[in-house]
This record gives C-alpha cells, structure tokens and sequence, in this order.
C-alpha cells in the first residue's frame, strides 16, 4: 500500500465505523464512580473534622454531603 494513500482510506474506515457505532444501543452510564468520588469526599470532610479538632462544614460542603444522600438513600 502507498503510505501516501494511507490517510484518506483511514478517514473512510473511520467513518464507516462511526455510522456503524450509531446504529446500535448505547450502554449504560457507569454511575458507580460518581458514588465513589462523592463517598471519598465525604471520608475527606470527616477525617478534617477529626483533624481540626471539630471543623465546622460551612453551608456548601454541607449541600454537597447532602445531595448524594438524598439521590441513593431512599426512605
């Protein structure tokens, strides 16, 4: 093959490939980071508590804790 060809044949493989990746179901969102990012924040704001002697979470921090709380702990 000529190296010179070689860009455009990708560019129409690539293309091929893109309509090819849109005819199909897209998978699901993987939310299991999110949750794990949130809890490693959380540990962070408590082990500072401790830390600090009682370190008061301002209304922010308090408003971050709460929504994860709310969207996975159903009553």
């Amino acid at each position: 093959m000529n190296p010179d060809k070689l860009p455009g044949r990708l560019s129409g493989i690539n293309q091929r490939l893109l309509q090819q990746r849109q005819q199909r179901i897209p998978p699901l969102r993987d939310d299991k980071i999110i949750t794990a990012w949130n809890g490693m924040m959380i540990t962070a704001f408590a082990q500072a508590g401790d830390i600090l002697g009682g370190f008061f979470m301002g209304q922010e921090e308090t408003a971050d804790c709460q929504q994860p709380r709310e969207a996975f702990m159903k009553p």
